[in-house]
């Protein structure tokens, strides 16, 4: 059953909210008001939105496994494409990312490739995640490719979990992974620091092995990144809010720290966070020979 949860989006603007590079001394906060439009359809977990230029809005829901165009002027949603492994059809859409002339694309986990929308909101090809002659594809656990930049290249989170002589090991690092995919080139083009405790893992023996991402350490402070229309890559500090920038030819520049108060977590936001536990419910995604396949569970 869907939950009814009234989503409320203002139409969304092309906004990158991060601080300036070094040198910048001044930071431009922006208040949001009333929404400039409503849909009250329910949604599961909206997982990624996407607003066209025509003002409809492309949103996935990775627990209902949908797609759809929202209308806000006819209050209405069209479901795009339909839950499959054929042509125009995704097993589990994780992520939506933007791609020139106003064309999307959506990552399919379990099918490890990614379904073009086109401009008119209607399914197009496929996205292969891998490469021919050998070449190694993107990753496809988590959330699979997260951002492209304004020439279509993909961005990605890469995975901290790697196979060592006595089982799977968790690195405190992950590598944020660049693909050209119309020069078949693909770089690393920074690191991400990563909490304890931020990956479980069980298995690895007889071919099967599940990986459960997050809820260990719930209030832990983790880094972030995002990736600006120019290519450049911010990595943002949780220890104190300064931002990394990685240009697309390496340089590094980094912005001040901005100033803030910590809050100490009390027993009353940890008792707060055991009882939204009882309640969540999270996605476990196992591969079992090779064969994908994800569960809803418990938190």
């Amino acid at each position: 059953m869907r939950t009814p949860i009234h989503w409320s989006v203002p139409i969304l603007t092309a906004a990158f909210l991060l601080a300036a590079p070094a040198g910048a001394q001044s930071v431009q906060t922006t208040t949001l008001s009333k929404p400039d439009a409503e849909f009250s359809e329910p949604f599961t977990n909206v997982a990624g939105i996407r607003e066209l230029k025509d003002g409809r809005v492309i949103a996935i829901d990775n627990r209902d496994k949908i797609v759809e165009v929202v209308d806000f002027k006819a209050d209405a949603a069209t479901k795009i494409g339909r839950e499959g492994s054929g042509p125009g059809e995704y097993a589990l859409p994780m992520s939506l990312v933007a791609l020139p002339g106003d064309s999307s694309a959506v990552f399919d986990m379990l099918n490890r490739r990614m379904l073009a929308i086109l401009p008119n909101a209607k399914v197009g090809d496929f996205i292969e995640l891998s490469s021919g002659g050998g070449g190694r594809g993107m990753v496809v656990m988590g959330g699979g490719p997260q951002a492209t930049d304004r020439t279509g290249r993909f961005y990605t989170q890469g995975n901290n979990i790697a196979m060592g002589p006595n089982g799977p090991v968790v690195a405190d690092s992950v590598a944020i992974e660049r693909w050209d995919r119309h020069a078949d080139k693909r770089d690393t083009v920074a690191w991400l620091h990563l909490p304890k405790n931020s990956a479980q893992v069980s298995g690895g023996s007889g071919g099967r092995m599940s990986i459960r991402m997050g809820g260990a350490n719930p209030f832990a402070p983790t880094d972030k990144w995002a990736v600006a229309p120019d290519g450049r890559i911010a990595l943002v500090s949780a220890e104190d809010f300064h931002i990394d920038w990685v240009s697309p030819d390496g340089r590094h520049t980094s912005t001040a720290p901005i100033r803030f108060d910590r809050l100490k977590v009390t027993e009353a936001h940890k008792q707060e966070w055991r009882d939204r536990m009882k309640q969540a419910t999270g996605l476990m995604v196992t591969n079992n020979n090779g064969k994908m396949s994800a569960t809803q569970m418990p938190m």
